[in-house]
């Protein structure tokens, strides 16, 4: 973990980057970029629910929801300055809050999205082989998705639009 806070930032056009602030050494505060790319894909419809952006509590992965049907995963690695996304696809087409899980191994991210049958909660379990076996490097991020199973999928009321995670 970093000893201070960094701040993650992704534009309009979808370039990302992560600014850190130093303190000069004429005593004033500078903003230093420590990594930086361009997110976009081709193709896909941009979601009309907007960006949905998270990170992982243990700053292990940044997860965008730009598109609909399709999220993005950042792996972060400290000694990088590049961002490189993996794009996974999504099966839930109307996302309207996402979360990642804390105290989970492997980053857990929990959604609501709607249906025709109506809004549910589901919790989603991500696998990047390559990325954490290897010390958080970008080289290699194939990613796999694992739906966890369908008892982890439960209805909500209608109104329900937002997730707050609990620190216990």
């Amino acid at each position: 973990y970093e000893k201070k806070d960094l701040v993650f930032i992704l534009t309009a056009r979808y370039n990302a980057m992560i600014l850190e602030w130093r303190m000069g050494t004429n005593g004033e505060l500078e903003v230093v970029t420590r990594a930086h790319g361009n997110v976009a894909d081709r193709i896909g419809k941009p979601s009309e629910n907007g960006i949905l952006a998270v990170i992982d509590p243990q700053a292990r992965v940044i997860g965008l929801r730009l598109y609909d049907g399709l999220f993005k995963i950042i792996p972060l690695d400290k000694d990088s300055t590049e961002l490189k996304a993996a794009s996974l696809r999504l099966e839930e087409l109307n996302v309207y809050d996402l979360e990642f899980l804390h105290g989970c191994s492997n980053p857990t991210l929990i959604l609501i999205h709607q249906d025709l049958n109506g809004r549910h909660i589901k919790a989603v379990l991500w696998y990047m082989y390559g990325v954490y076996a290897t010390g958080y490097t970008t080289d290699a991020y194939e990613a796999l998705c694992i739906f966890v199973s369908d008892s982890h999928r439960k209805d909500l009321e209608y109104p329900s639009s937002f997730l707050f995670p609990q620190y216990l």
